[in-house]
């Protein structure tokens, strides 16, 4: 409901007016600006409500963020513990988590190496294609059209 702005009472809408009267001091008011205002009001709950349910969701996606970083610092620290003590579940000790870990790291920093130097060669095989290019200076016209490189190496500029 609307509420008149200069005693606080309820406003009541005339229709055949449209426009809002005061059943306490007898005021009227605009449909319009009595709307709009009411809108206002309404709308800056809604961003209030917002911003703190907002709030809340940023506080719970950190606290979950730090639950899982401490698991995961737990699990690297103790393995992952068998359910029963079968002989299927192995636990291994701190030493051979160290080694599968840096086995894992030197693995990834060995495939990065890898891929540089394919990269570089593939760079050098792309230059001399285009210096035996350049100096062969064969023209559309000439017999001799046919003796340029393979359409494999050729393809490799393109990359």
């Amino acid at each position: 409901m609307s509420i008149c702005p200069n005693c606080g009472y309820e406003l009541v809408l005339l229709l055949s007016r449209l426009k809002y009267k005061c059943a306490l001091c007898s005021r009227l008011y605009p449909q319009k600006e009595v709307e709009t205002r009411n809108f206002r009001i309404w709308n800056q709950k809604q961003r209030e409500n917002d911003f703190y349910n907002f709030g809340l969701e940023e506080e719970k996606r950190r606290k979950m963020l730090v639950e899982r970083k401490i698991m995961k610092a737990f699990r690297f620290l103790f393995g992952n513990l068998p359910k029963n003590n079968s002989p299927e579940h192995k636990v291994l000790d701190r030493e051979e988590r160290v080694k599968l870990f840096k086995k894992e790291v030197l693995g990834k920093v060995y495939k990065k190496r890898l891929n540089g130097r394919l990269s570089f060669w593939r760079y050098k095989q792309k230059q001399l294609a285009l210096q035996f290019l350049k100096n062969g200076k064969q023209e559309a016209s000439k017999d001799n059209i046919f003796q340029t490189p393979f359409t494999f190496s050729l393809s490799q500029l393109l990359l």
